[in-house]
């Protein structure tokens, strides 16, 4: 498709500027009739932030299992330095959490797998392992041996 800015009268269509003249009005008036924030109050009010997500440790059952793990991860595995497997679990169970490979025997440890799991007031795991490829960061085992 091939445009140009020639009217069918032989007139030059001006778009020069076309942004602020066109479009910029258009904007204030979707926000208007929307009730939306107003984009030229984000420079002179205060500044939107998102608040850090408090964690504490997980108590099973009391919130969703996926996002609460998922949660506790984001913290400690960008906030904490650690070289090993045992070493992130030392501080995971502070949060009721366990990192593990499974078995020797198992398929998870086989492919190189890692589950999370909550855990009690005795440290003993409750609920479903959750795979680590089932966080959508992919917090996974090769994503933690580039970290050790």
């Amino acid at each position: 498709m091939i445009t140009n800015n020639i009217q069918r009268d032989g007139k030059r269509i001006d778009i020069h500027l076309l942004g602020i003249r066109k479009s910029e009005p258009a904007r204030k008036e979707i926000e208007e009739t929307f009730s939306l924030v107003k984009a030229e109050w984000r420079n002179t009010k205060e500044h939107f932030s998102l608040d850090p997500v408090v964690i504490g440790r997980i108590q099973y059952g009391k919130t969703e299992s996926k996002k609460a793990i998922n949660d506790v991860l984001n913290e400690v595995l960008f906030a904490y330095k650690y070289s090993s497997l045992p070493e992130l679990n030392a501080v995971l169970n502070q949060y009721n959490v366990n990192a593990e490979r499974g078995s020797e025997e198992s398929r998870v440890f086989k492919n190189n797998g890692l589950l999370y799991k909550i855990l009690d007031e005795n440290s003993k795991p409750v609920g479903v392992s959750i795979k680590a490829s089932d966080f959508y960061s992919k917090l996974t085992l090769k994503f933690l041996e580039e970290r050790f």
